[in-house]
């Protein structure tokens, strides 16, 4: 499950003891809304296999989109910027202006980070 949902499973949880006061519904309830939650990843997964065996690139091309724009953002911010700032500054001229780093570093860690979770949760479970 996305971390999104696993970081709700307890609010949930709590709504379900707070509505359902019997010990044996609640344990209903709470099968049901894991049942209803896994069936969600599942789809999502479902959705995402789809998307990816597309050939059209407005459909499977927006994640690798995406992570084009990073890698040209940082390419730009840690490369080309202060070679050039440097040559500019020599020249006497204006320098460029720097790119706001960390608005793009939650999308670059969302693309990266996610699937190492993932593995690191896969991982963990295999050691218990």
């Amino acid at each position: 499950m996305p971390p999104i949902i696993t970081a709700l499973i307890p609010g949930l949880f709590e709504i379900i003891k707070n509505l359902f006061p019997n010990p044996e519904d609640q344990a209903k309830a709470k099968l049901q809304a894991m049942t209803m939650l896994s069936q969600l990843d599942i789809s999502q997964l479902e959705v995402n296999k789809v998307e990816a065996a597309s050939d059209n690139l407005f459909v499977a091309g927006w994640r690798p989109a995406i992570a084009w724009c990073c890698v040209f953002a940082y390419v730009y911010t840690y490369i080309i910027s202060p070679v050039l700032n440097y040559y500019l500054v020599l020249k006497g001229l204006p320098i460029i202006p720097q790119l706001d780093q960390s608005q793009l570093d939650g999308v670059l860690y969302g693309l990266l980070g996610l699937g190492t979770l993932r593995s690191v949760e896969k991982i963990a479970k295999k050691g218990k």
